[in-house]
């Protein structure tokens, strides 16, 4: 083992990464990606399925937009229905309105930023008074995508340990790091 510092691992992947460089499974490089991969999952979170389908070549950005606006719509709509109720005031209404149109601000974060409702209580209440598709249900009824397509999307979104990163990455065969993980287990 070279220069790669593995400190930064959790202590089950350290062990894990350890084994499989003595080994020759999979090289530095290898490792170092995964760890720059985990970095940026630290700091920005999990991928979100939208965009890890864009980056995966399977739809466009113009989808993606496609899908908001079209999300939105029943939003704004639901948040007609509230002022109806008398839940939020017509003022409020057209506030969030206003920044939905002109700022590009999507209803569910100006419902919160304005201190409407938080965004749960928001989403509880339209699901239960309204029914919105899902990014992945709403693609594969344009046709945009298959549904292999959003389960290997969806699969890259699970990557957030080294043996799915390998396995995923095709570094490593998922019987192998299994195997690896079960002599480990079995010296500890």
């Amino acid at each position: 083992m070279g220069r790669l510092n593995l400190s930064n691992l959790q202590k089950d992947e350290r062990i894990l990464a350890k084994v499989l460089l003595k080994n020759d499974i999979v090289g530095e490089a290898s490792l170092q990606q995964y760890m720059d991969f985990n970095k940026i999952h630290d700091e920005v979170g999990k991928e979100f399925l939208g965009k890890i389908l864009i980056r995966l070549g399977y739809i466009t950005e113009a989808d993606l937009d496609r899908y908001i606006l079209e999300k939105e719509k029943p939003y704004l709509e639901f948040c007609e229905l509230l002022v109806k109720d008398g839940f939020i005031k017509p003022e409020q209404f057209q506030e969030v309105k206003r920044r939905h149109e002109s700022e590009g601000q999507d209803v569910l974060t100006a419902v919160s930023d304005m201190n409407i409702m938080t965004r749960d209580t928001f989403v509880r209440s339209f699901n239960n008074k309204m029914f919105g598709l899902r990014l992945g249900e709403w693609l594969k009824l344009s046709q945009k995508v298959t549904d292999e397509q959003i389960e290997k999307a969806r699969d890259a979104q699970k990557v957030y340990t080294l043996s799915a990163y390998l396995i995923h990455k095709g570094l490593c065969s998922k019987a192998v790091i299994e195997q690896v993980e079960e002599k480990i287990a079995l010296a500890t």
